[in-house]
């Protein structure tokens, strides 16, 4: 790529975009790593996220939605 657009462009077609993401914010929203057990939920609600557009605000609901979400300390 040559410009910001081109970067955007090529974030946008990447196949790991939308689970990257979800990643990503699920660990700032917990404030902790997710465990390595949590590759199914990692990768339904990357699915859903991209099947939604890539609805920020639908991923927010679903992280708080989360039941991990809620929990305190660190997880199991």
């Amino acid at each position: 790529f040559q410009d910001a657009r081109g970067l955007a462009q090529a974030i946008a077609r990447h196949p790991d975009t939308a689970e990257c993401f979800v990643r990503t914010v699920l660990r700032y929203a917990r404030g902790a790593l997710e465990n390595p057990d949590e590759t199914a939920l990692l990768a339904a609600m990357g699915g859903a996220f991209e099947a939604g557009r890539f609805a920020v605000p639908e991923l927010v609901l679903a992280v708080a939605s989360e039941p991990s979400f809620r929990q305190v300390g660190a997880l199991p």
